[in-house]
């Protein structure tokens, strides 16, 4: 947890209180930071050096067995311990191999125990990582001064050591469920428990050696960075941590499946709170603070007494400018003591000096236009106005003010929707306005502003994401000044930066205006809410600049349908999503919303494989399998399990490893409940997961019947009917050929095959 709090300047001097030294000066500086880990003792002082993937050899260990829960066969000495010994000499190898062993394949030398650990005042060794600055920053050093091949094989080596550990802790995370947990308690008591405790720190080293590589390979080529599972027992103890830091169901499941590992323990360590109130109703799906009902909904005020007036507007002059293809936008005004609007008509073909506010309902200064605004918040808005741009002319747009609700005319209202990219793009700055984000202060470090940012209620909204991707200047009003998104002042040092990268690069997505994809739009849209759903696509369409007004009188699903086809080319891995489908012949491999909880990602690149739209279907080239019996899955499918045999694949010109081999797939997938039941004979991956699907890992998927349909856009293709969304793995060839069961596998001697598939690349037309 050290490298996440260790600053990468100056700390206090604790000889002369007040003034700071360099903290390379200190004796001690950093103490342990909690949680700790605790050291199991295993000798990796006398392993030899080598390199990471032979660490267990030279060890005496076989990975084999420990793979498929064999521990009792792991070592050549295990033949007289007890097993509970076992148990813990099995954690504590491992511990020191991917933790240990990792950095040592990173700095390639020899590292001794004492470079990760430190002994504390209670006498016990725990896991300490205030050294990891240093020695990754020689990494960067050596990757930065290498020539462009040298220094991508250096890459590449970190990134296959990293991915070996991350199947490891993915393994951890199986075996943590309790059907697995279960077999391994009873046979190795205790060990499940010290795999729990270690394993967070070993996630949180691995991620600060990937962001690592990423940063020492940032100005050559692109990388990815790995994503992390943590077994149950560790990640429920985080989320109630967090629950009692005030979060509510919401905001925990929203930053545990779209932040990494280290920054929620860093949000742990900092003691990152929420306030509780009006988190009284919320739920997984939807955070209930800013759920506003319009029949009961009150401003706020800002004034001591609460008591001012509603400043009103002229809703004729409004609904005139909006019906003439223009929107207003407005200025304060004092006449004889009294506040009113002065208004202006403005559009891309007049456009004039303003600032576009930014803002949630729920903070106070919503509501519909025909209503007005209490005055004391048209006198903050203006003066936030002044103050941002004191020479500016003082006109604004605020949506409460300036979009006529459906009272006054539904095709004035509709039209103002659909100016609303015009909005936000002409805008010459968008302010943004959260009671959390106003709360900060500008000399707040970097990653506290980011992460009030990032978990305001503004961050939750459907419209705010549109008005900050749209925006030329996004600008946060903190409580004492404002910030531009663009300033970059990381606390950490570059090396070990990992919590400001992390909540940095979510922020980043809010500027892709001029690269906005609908892969981003869905990444973006994952965890936002809206009172307002049937607007969804209103919003999708205006930031992709498509033609809005052609959708805006249907509704319901047909006005899904339409932007589907009014987009047509969309990522071959969309229907591959976690999100609700549409139920139209067609369509059934669509999303109805994207406004899901999910860590189901979408193609964000333009220039990646796409499928197309047609009224038939979704046309496109997948990697398909066809079974040799139609397969029905429900609730109580043993496990919710399907084996399916692949035998050796004739040649295909189209795909090569890992299809050319025999294989045994797993298929997972969300069966419905008895007497309800899915049926399918076919599967069907994109090219690219195929293609990169190894032993041991699983890949999206889906379910599909084939049908009689014909695609008239495509006579060639073959029609398939979507059925579900399924994940398949491939299972390892050592736990193939074991006849009797492992913690993990039934045995090949139990092992029933409930299908026999044959796999091909070809075009489908999925209906």
């Amino acid at each position: 947890m050290e490298h996440l709090i260790f600053k990468r300047t100056r700390i206090p001097d604790p000889e002369h209180p007040g003034k700071t030294i360099p903290w390379a000066d200190a004796e001690e500086p950093i103490g342990f930071v909690e949680p700790m880990t605790l050291w199991l003792g295993f000798d990796h002082d006398s392993v030899p050096f080598g390199d990471f993937e032979t660490y267990p050899e030279r060890s005496g260990y076989n990975t084999k067995h420990l793979w498929n829960g064999y521990l009792g066969r792991c070592h050549e000495s295990f033949e007289t311990l007890q097993d509970i010994e076992k148990g813990r000499r099995v954690a504590a190898f491992l511990q020191s191999w991917l933790s240990l062993g990792l950095v040592e394949s990173v700095r390639s030398r020899k590292i001794n125990t004492q470079y990760l650990t430190r002994q504390h005042t209670d006498g016990q060794t725990y896991i300490n990582t205030r050294n990891l600055t240093f020695g990754l920053y020689l990494k960067v050093l050596v990757i930065q001064g290498s020539e462009l091949d040298s220094a991508l094989r250096k890459g590449q080596s970190i990134s296959n050591t990293i991915e070996v550990i991350n199947r490891w802790i993915t393994r951890f995370t199986h075996w943590s469920h309790p059907r697995f947990r279960q077999a391994l308690d009873r046979a190795f008591p205790g060990f499940m428990d010290l795999i729990d405790d270690f394993t967070p720190s070993v996630v949180r080293l691995g991620e600060a050696v990937d962001y690592t590589r990423a940063y020492a390979l940032s100005n050559r080529h692109g990388t990815i960075v790995a994503t992390w599972d943590l077994p149950i027992n560790p990640h429920d103890a985080r989320s109630n941590k967090l629950k009692s830091l005030g979060w509510c169901p919401f905001q925990i499941q929203f930053a545990e499946r779209t932040l990494n590992n280290s920054t929620l323990d860093w949000m742990c360590a900092v003691n990152f709170s929420q306030k509780e109130a009006g988190h009284e109703a919320c739920t997984k799906k939807a955070c209930a603070r800013s759920d506003i009902d319009n029949k009961t909904y009150k401003q706020s005020h800002c004034c001591e007494h609460a008591r001012c007036n509603k400043v009103k507007l002229d809703l004729d002059e409004i609904r005139e400018i909006i019906d003439q293809g223009g929107y207003p936008v407005l200025s304060m005004e004092i006449e004889e003591g009294n506040v009113k609007f002065a208004t202006k008509a403005c559009s891309s073909a007049k456009p004039i000096n303003y600032i576009a506010l930014s803002h949630v309902w729920a903070d106070g200064i919503g509501g519909e236009a025909e209503y007005g605004l209490n005055r004391c918040q048209v006198e903050r808005v203006h003066k936030l106005c002044r103050s941002y741009n004191p020479n500016g002319n003082g006109w604004f747009w605020l949506d409460s003010l300036c979009i006529p609700s459906k009272n006054v005319g539904e095709e004035t209202y509709m039209k103002s929707l659909v100016s609303i990219r015009d909005v936000y793009i002409n805008a010459t700055t968008v302010l943004v306005l959260d009671k959390r984000i106003g709360d900060c202060y500008q000399s707040a470090p970097e990653e506290i502003l980011f992460a009030n940012i990032y978990m305001s209620a503004w961050m939750q909204r459907m419209w705010a994401y549109e008005e900050a991707v749209l925006a030329k200047r996004l600008v946060f009003v903190l409580k004492d000044g404002f910030y531009t998104h663009e300033r970059r002042h990381a606390t950490m040092g570059n090396t070990v930066r990992i919590v400001w990268e992390n909540l940095a690069v979510h922020l980043d997505r809010l500027r892709l205006q001029h690269r906005l994809t609908i892969g981003h739009i869905y990444q973006g849209f994952r965890f936002r809410l809206t009172n307002v759903p049937g607007e969804e696509f209103l919003s999708v369409s205006g930031m992709l600049n498509l033609d809005t007004s052609s959708l805006v009188n249907f509704k319901g699903e047909e006005r899904v349908k339409r932007f589907w086809l009014l987009l047509g080319d969309v990522p071959d891995n969309l229907p591959l999503s976690t999100a609700p489908k549409l139920t139209d012949v067609g369509f059934r491999w669509a999303p109805k919303t994207m406004m899901c909880p999910s860590r189901s990602k979408i193609n964000t690149d333009p220039r990646g494989p796409t499928s197309r739209c047609t009224p038939d279907g979704l046309v496109g080239r997948y990697l398909t399998i066809e079974l040799d019996k139609t397969l029905s899955g429900s609730a109580d499918t043993p496990g919710c399990l399907f084996h399916v045999w692949m035998d050796d694949q004739p040649k295909n010109e189209d795909i090569q490893h890992p299809w050319q081999e025999a294989a045994l797939l797993r298929i997972h997938g969300p069966w419905p409940e008895v007497p309800a039941t899915h049926e399918f004979d076919m599967l069907y991956l994109t090219i690219d997961d195929g293609e990169r699907l190894s032993q041991g890992e699983w890949i999206p998927g889906a379910a599909a019947l084939q049908t009689s349909n014909v695609s008239s856009d495509s006579s060639s293709s073959r029609c398939i009917r979507h059925v579900t969304r399924v994940l398949i793995e491939k299972l390892r060839v050592g736990e193939m050929t074991h006849r009797n069961a492992t913690i993990m596998y039934r045995g090949a001697d139990d092992l029933a095959l409930d299908a026999q598939g044959i796999s091909r690349v070809e075009e489908v037309c999925i209906v």
